[in-house]
């Protein structure tokens, strides 16, 4: 596994983390599920 190799804090329990070992915010979350939902070529506008 990678995780202990990219967080920071070791008291960081967040699920994502970035390349940088920082959670992931809101906008970052809505970029990818957007970003995957066009690869996947899903009908429907996909939001979080």
């Amino acid at each position: 596994s990678v995780r202990p190799e990219l967080i920071k804090d070791p008291y960081n329990n967040h699920l994502f983390l970035s390349s940088r070992g920082n959670r992931f915010n809101h906008n970052a979350v809505r970029v990818l599920v957007k970003k995957y939902g066009k690869k996947a070529k899903l009908k429907k506008n996909i939001h979080c």
